[in-house]
């Protein structure tokens, strides 16, 4: 018995050492994080935390600005119009800024709506009218980057707010981390708090080409398991910005930010592999970090198109001009836009652009 009474002891010290355990690895990392839900009205700007995620991502910290909001009954092109399913199109202006220290993904586009009777919409996003580009705020961002342009959702009502974190995305609390409140109808606010007068770019760390220079950079970290890497040459003969194309008849074509990048490119496969190399994923970052994802015009009136975008046999090049629309001189392209989305330390090329 004395025996007996000795293992029912150190059973019972075992199992309350394994509960004392488990109590305190409980009050750990585990433990659901206080979350304030960050409120914003028209021309009010705010920042939060994604530590409430539930994610294998590393924290960082967004800053929000609503710049405006407005209701629209119909969108489109003039002879192909879009209505809205559900009564109206919010078009609601937006800067998004990664203030943390490492690379963050916002997605606008899958907030969801609340009405204040309580209905939901957890999908509200509209697409596409007419020249809205849904991946320049929808994006992974690299810290210090930031991004402003106009997201837009189709809703049932006027008012109401826009929630975030999505109701796809894991979140160990369930209180939201943003809410935007939309108003009943249209209003403006926010000074733009980059652009002109801002300081230069920091350019990140990667194969760096200027007007007259080539550069080179492996595909290694952006193959997938079943595409041998392989190794491009790029060189950039000239440089230019136009404020308009004109074609043959005399029809003009203005950018739509300010400017019209003209590169000339030379893009030679050198490896002994086939490689895909796509012109459209080229980013543009300029002054105070301000980043475009969707930069690729293909075609501009009175401007040849270049099939720059294809797979290259080993040895292939292509020559010819590619056309990005930018809002200012200056600042960088870089390649590929999705580099810090897809866990690389820094994009593979990056094109040094000129002043003027």
């Amino acid at each position: 018995m004395r025996c007996i009474r000795g293992k029912a002891t150190a059973v019972a010290a075992l199992l309350v050492g394994v509960l004392v355990g488990a109590t305190a690895c409980g009050d750990g990392s585990d433990a659901a994080p206080k979350v304030e839900t960050v409120s914003l009205k028209v021309g009010e700007t705010g920042e939060f935390s994604t530590e409430a995620l539930a994610d294998d991502k590393p924290d960082t910290t967004f800053r929000i600005t609503v710049r405006s909001v407005s209701y629209m009954t119909e969108g489109g092109q003039p002879l192909i119009p879009v209505k809205p399913r559900r009564g109206y199109f919010a078009l609601v202006g937006l800067r998004i800024e990664n203030t943390g220290d490492a690379p963050g993904r916002m997605e606008p586009r899958m907030f969801r709506w609340a009405a204040d009777s309580g209905e939901q919409l957890p999908f509200a996003n509209a697409c596409c009218i007419a020249e809205q580009q849904i991946f320049n705020l929808n994006q992974t961002y690299p810290p210090g980057h930031w991004a402003e342009d106009t997201e837009v959702y189709d809703v049932p009502e006027k008012g109401g707010r826009l929630l975030y974190p999505p109701h796809h995305l894991p979140a160990r609390s369930k209180t939201p981390l943003l809410s935007i409140e939309l108003p009943e109808g249209n209003a403006s606010g926010g000074e733009n708090e980059g652009g002109g007068g801002a300081s230069p770019p920091t350019l990140p760390q990667g194969v760096r080409v200027r007007a007259g220079e080539p550069g080179e950079f492996s595909t290694e970290t952006t193959r997938d398991d079943y595409a041998p890497a392989t190794t491009f040459r790029i060189t950039v003969r000239s440089m230019k910005y136009r404020r308009e194309t004109t074609d043959s008849y005399g029809d003009v074509e203005r950018p739509k930010r300010g400017f019209f990048l003209l590169v000339e490119l030379n893009i030679k496969n050198i490896g002994d592999a086939p490689g895909d190399f796509r012109v459209e994923d080229f980013a543009w970052v300029g002054n105070g970090q301000q980043r475009i994802q969707e930069t690729y015009d293909c075609c501009p009136l009175g401007m040849p198109r270049t099939d720059f975008s294809q797979s290259y046999l080993s040895g292939y090049q292509v020559t010819g001009t590619a056309v990005f629309d930018v809002p200012e001189a200056g600042g960088y392209l870089e390649y590929p836009r999705d580099w810090a989305a897809h866990g690389m330390e820094h994009p593979l090329l990056l094109i040094e652009l000129p002043d003027a």
